[in-house]
């Protein structure tokens, strides 16, 4: 019977101490509990909080990957196809690359949802990044400058709202400019327009930073498509876009959906 109690104690402190290996190992593994979250939403979480392997990147580029659930997008953020995360409004920090076909340079304005006729001396461009649907850049008078014309679409539903689009544009001059706003009729479209000049500066989410620059103007225009919303941004020097806002009036003018069979 002695013989049996000593068995059963020399059992329980046994068991005593492997159960204390096995809290102290579980312990252990709290350490990788935020390396498991970040996994979770997409990635390892790299420096400065931004998650690597196709998440959010902070200040990241225009074509970085869908932003995981729970991660909250930067003020004005955009819907994009793929994105788990819904938006706040718009931006561009931690954008999928548009789930849309993107027509050849020499086919500007004569294939997709939507169609136009840009002025001859529009120089049509490769996109510079793949957020842009087209892209032309815009020369004048003056050999050393130039403005850009730049056109978005982001398939049905994205890209975020008309109001919420301009106000950003708006904002991109500060708080002391006084943006116009507009809104007409074209081919039975509703085109929505924005006029602001001042010191543009692109802040954060744009990719690499770049310097406010003064004495600039934009042109916006917002097309309500049956396939989507599609954006349109004359941006360049005051002067410049000035000269060049006939040639934008008539190219919205010229808008029109892909005709029917």
């Amino acid at each position: 019977m002695k013989i049996f109690k000593k068995g059963m104690w020399l059992f329980a402190a046994v068991a005593l101490l492997l159960g204390g290996l096995s809290l102290g190992c579980d312990d252990d593994g709290f350490d990788d509990a935020p390396a498991a979250h970040a996994s979770a939403a997409g990635g390892d979480k790299g420096e400065g909080g931004s998650y690597r392997g196709g998440a959010v990147q902070q200040g990241g580029s225009e074509s970085a990957g869908a932003i995981p659930p729970g991660v909250e997008r930067p003020p004005n953020h955009p819907t994009l196809a793929g994105d788990s995360a819904q938006p706040n409004g718009d931006g561009s920090m931690g954008m999928p690359t548009p789930q849309v076909e993107r027509p050849e340079m020499a086919d500007y304005g004569q294939e997709g949802p939507i169609r136009w006729d840009a002025p001859e001396d529009w120089e049509p461009k490769a996109p510079s990044n793949d957020m842009r649907f087209a892209e032309y850049t815009v020369s004048g008078s003056e050999e050393a400058e130039s403005a850009e014309l730049t056109v978005f679409f982001f398939g049905p539903g994205g890209g975020g709202g008309v109001d919420a689009n301009l106000e950003r544009w708006a904002g991109q001059f500060g708080d002391d400019a006084e943006p116009t706003r507009q809104t007409r009729e074209v081919a039975g479209m509703k085109i929505h327009t924005l006029d602001v000049a001042g010191t543009y500066d692109a802040g954060m989410g744009m990719g690499a930073e770049q310097p406010a620059r003064e004495d600039q103007r934009l042109l916006g225009a917002i097309a309500e498509t049956s396939a989507g919303l599609f954006f349109f941004r004359l941006l360049g020097s005051r002067d410049l876009v000035t000269e060049q806002a006939g040639d934008f009036d008539a190219f919205v003018g010229s808008l029109h959906e892909e005709p029917s069979d």
